[in-house]
């Protein structure tokens, strides 16, 4: 609503937006609708750690740029942008408004308010969360960041070629990591008692690579072979021990099954190879 309002509300000044390849699918499709409606909608590339590149952003903003939108954490790859820099380089172009998809960085303070009366015991049960959020936030960031290297680290240990997609020091409560020669699909069903996905849920009904690690520069193929792990306040050493101990052993169970990782062991690159369609 904000992106397809502030740009047909100045469509006499300009009709140019602008975002990145990146972003959340909601931003995506609300360019895409403006783009029938002749709106000239430039996508930017990000760098591998899928951070815009803010010389690229500057070059792009012209005199007829309506709204920039860049998301502030990415819901696929957990990389937090410059929002701070990238504001300031759009508040130097006095027309241009800046719009950020910041659901996965809302730091639990009111935006919007209601304009109908409250709920008496709702905002007494909101206060109090509020409160325990203030006393804990900074030990549950702590708590999620050890998780997380955990995973990481233990996983990078006793697993060959792979590869974690996006910034080291993004979100700490989202991990992409890519494993070669294993499908990320059939490494999903394997691990059916714990909640993974290999996507964004908002584009878990299509078969096709994540567009978000497209855009990193992942191959095709790696980009098929990725999960996302999620962690929260709420969870353990235990679930995250147990998840790398599974991870493990499916791993290469699968690629004791493949071709491709019995080629590799044996010293063939298979990257030279032209595969002949048949």
């Amino acid at each position: 609503m904000a992106i397809k309002g502030v740009a047909r509300f100045h469509k006499n000044i300009g009709k140019r937006i602008i975002t990145t390849h990146t972003e959340h699918k909601c931003v995506l499709d609300s360019c895409w609708k403006p783009q029938e409606e002749e709106f000239d909608v430039t996508y930017l590339p990000v760098q591998k750690n899928g951070i815009v590149d803010l010389a690229e952003l500057e070059k792009a903003i012209r005199p007829d740029t309506a709204p920039v939108s860049v998301m502030t954490v990415n819901n696929e790859t957990g990389v937090i942008q410059p929002i701070k820099e990238i504001g300031a380089l759009v508040r130097r172009h006095r027309d241009v408004h800046f719009h950020t998809q910041a659901v996965r960085s809302q730091r639990h303070r009111g935006v919007l308010r209601p304009q109908a009366a409250s709920s008496t015991p709702l905002v007494g049960g909101m206060g109090e969360a509020e409160r325990i959020a203030k006393q804990e936030m900074a030990r549950d960031h702590a708590h999620v960041k050890e998780l997380s290297e955990r995973l990481i680290k233990s996983i990078n240990a006793k697993v060959e070629h792979v590869v974690r997609n996006g910034e080291t020091n993004g979100y700490s409560g989202c991990v992409n990591l890519s494993f070669a020669y294993v499908e990320g699909e059939s490494l999903l069903m394997a691990l059916q008692d714990t909640a993974l996905s290999s996507r964004s849920t908002c584009i878990s009904a299509s078969l096709a690579p994540s567009y978000v690690l497209r855009a990193l520069g992942a191959a095709e193929d790696m980009a098929h072979l990725s999960l996302r792990f999620g962690m929260g306040r709420f969870s353990t050493e235990a679930e995250v021990d147990y998840v790398i101990e599974k991870i493990i052993a499916i791993v290469q169970r699968l690629r004791d099954m493949s071709p491709l990782w019995e080629m590799v062991q044996d010293g063939i690159d298979i990257s030279t190879i032209d595969w002949a369609q048949h």
